[in-house]
């Protein structure tokens, strides 16, 4: 699965600065536990910003042609069209479902539901990576907000124009 990179550096500030270990912050090369990185600054370092997540993008991409039974989604796609896009994966990997199976599955996983188990701890037994730091602050869960474009209510117009330049002069079209 694929999401636009200014999505996913917003979503990892968030991870870094709420939901991730010391330890994997020191072998992700992210800033350390209470460094004051704004979330412009830490989308812009390349250590684990955007220019990173393109990065990664970008080797992937490369490679997409070596891989045989490949099926990529967008993220985008995803939250668009929950279950049509469901259906594609579960036949792509040859395990169909029927039409209820399928709006059983898309209403479980829907945000909303997630993020209510999320907040009635269902998952603690999953470990602390399902739990939320702080109750209290939305951005402490897991199930954040999951907008597609979100990143956009993050900056100033002038910070979008440089995130907007760095995603259309870094990404490899495709």
């Amino acid at each position: 699965m694929v999401r636009d990179p200014a999505d996913v550096a917003v979503s990892q500030y968030h991870q870094w600065k709420f939901r991730m270990t010391d330890r994997k912050k020191t072998i992700n090369n992210y800033p350390p536990a209470g460094a004051d990185v704004s979330l412009y600054d830490f989308v812009m370092m390349p250590s684990c910003g955007l220019p990173k997540i393109i990065d990664f993008m970008n080797e992937w991409a490369r490679e997409l042609g070596q891989i045989r039974n490949l099926m990529v989604i967008r993220y985008e796609d995803l939250r668009a069209n929950p279950k049509e896009m469901l259906k594609r994966v579960l036949e792509f990997i040859g395990t169909p479902a029927k039409e209820a199976e399928l709006q059983e599955a898309v209403q479980f996983a829907s945000v909303d539901n997630m993020r209510a188990l999320e907040q009635k701890r269902v998952f603690w037994l999953s470990g602390r990576r399902m739990l939320a730091k702080d109750r209290n602050n939305p951005n402490t869960y897991k199930v954040r907000r999951a907008k597609v474009g979100g990143y956009r209510d993050d900056f100033t117009p002038e910070q979008l124009a440089v995130i907007d330049s760095v995603v259309a002069n870094r990404l490899l079209p495709g």
